[in-house]
């Protein structure tokens, strides 16, 4: 088990934390068809079960939005 720092390089098992949610662990990545095309998913799962699917670029952003978070206190 690793502990993500950088959300463009996740992998399952993977724990990360979700704003609002806590830590969850990445348990699948996935390829999804979209209007817009296909996106790479990442699935979240939190120990109440919980899951999440998240797309990888939403994913960068917002870790870039929570980084930027924790550099400014």
């Amino acid at each position: 088990m690793t502990v993500a720092t950088d959300s463009l390089d996740l992998h399952i098992g993977d724990i990360v934390v979700y704003k609002n949610h806590g830590a969850g662990t990445i348990t699948s990545r996935e390829t999804r068809a979209t209007k817009t095309g296909d996106k790479e998913i990442v699935v979240i799962t939190f120990e109440d079960g919980l899951t999440i699917s998240l797309p990888t670029d939403l994913a960068q952003t917002r870790s870039e939005e929570h980084t930027s978070e924790l550099q400014s206190h």
